[in-house]
């Protein structure tokens, strides 16, 4: 009897010794122990912890305030928001015309020269030179070129003032005028050649 008595004992203290680091017991509160000392110290003692945390806490945020510096109105002050960048949004150096939009408004918008790139959906030769044309979009941003697709299907009238008649068909344009003009596949050197400013 009295080793049931020791282990329960045991079991006890390990319960007891493996609460130690929380802040209350509820596990006491429900049992009738004889030592009633040990149960209340066990209790209290987390009590008093937390309080000291509590009064620490509150030196260290008085301290914190007292010491921070103090802005005076001549300091500019900087937010999140002030310290980051717009970024800078380039237009893309290569779009297909949109049904029904303006090609001269686009034109007087390019910075630099205008490749205008005549096709058909059908047509197999203007496909390839449309590859050619995605493949050198970096090219042209760099040397401040717009390419125009321009879907002869979409803008007839576009076609027919600038006389288009084969597919496909390249337009160069400097300063509003037409600088070349090639009907068929255009290599990549040739159009390099006319994309420099």
């Amino acid at each position: 009897m009295k080793s049931f008595q020791f282990v329960g004992a045991m079991g006890l203290l390990v319960t007891v010794v493996g609460c130690a680091g929380q802040r209350s017991f509820p596990f006491f509160a429900k049992r009738d122990l004889k030592n009633s000392e040990v149960v209340e110290r066990l209790t209290v003692e987390p009590t008093v912890t937390a309080l000291a945390d509590e009064e620490h806490l509150a030196t260290v945020q008085q301290a914190s305030i007292e010491d921070a510096p103090t802005s005076s109105q001549d300091e500019p002050t900087m937010s999140l928001v002030s310290a980051v960048t717009e970024p800078d949004v380039t237009p893309p150096s290569l779009i297909t015309l949109p049904k029904g939009s303006d090609l001269n408004a686009q034109i007087k918008a390019a910075s630099g020269p205008v490749v205008l790139d005549f096709y058909a959906d059908w047509c197999g030769p203007c496909r390839t030179q449309g590859k050619i044309l995605h493949e050198m979009e970096d090219f042209a941003a760099k040397n401040k070129t717009q390419i125009i697709k321009v879907n002869v299907d979409d803008h007839p009238e576009i076609t027919k003032k600038l006389k288009v008649s084969s597919l496909p068909t390249l337009i160069v344009m400097k300063d509003g005028k037409v600088s070349q003009r090639v009907t068929g596949l255009t290599p990549r050197k040739q159009l390099e050649q006319w994309m420099q400013p």
